[in-house]
């Protein structure tokens, strides 16, 4: 549950500037947006791919990808891909690497799975 707790605690920064941008689509962060009860249940799901990322003790932020499959139909072929839902950084650790540390983990993910479609929205 600890996850879960720094999970939710960590969407709160992304979650804010998302807000921000786009108020009209995301809602600001608060108990509601992200609770940990959520967290706990994304984390127990064999799909998804979360990595914390620390500073000593300290987190410092987080990526949620999941591995998704579509099967053929008849306008595409069958795939796999890893989709980066969530990247997360607290204020004080982005522009050190953390973020590009935390994306390439999940593309070492991908590619231990013999995936090799990543996915993001931006």
């Amino acid at each position: 549950m600890r996850d879960a707790d720094t999970l939710s605690l960590l969407n709160a920064d992304v979650q804010a500037l998302h807000a921000a941008a786009l108020p009209w689509w995301f809602k600001p962060p608060g108990p509601e947006s992200f609770p940990p009860g959520e967290a706990a249940a994304m984390v127990t799901k064999p799909e998804n791919l979360i990595f914390l990322a620390e500073a000593g003790a300290e987190p410092a932020g987080y990526a949620y990808a999941e591995v998704v499959r579509q099967l053929e139909t008849p306008f595409r072929y069958a795939y796999e891909m890893v989709y980066l839902h969530h990247i997360s950084l607290r204020s004080a650790y982005r522009r050190q690497g953390v973020g590009s540390a935390l994306i390439e983990v999940v593309r070492s993910a991908a590619k231990d799975s013999d995936i090799t479609l990543l996915g993001a929205d931006v």
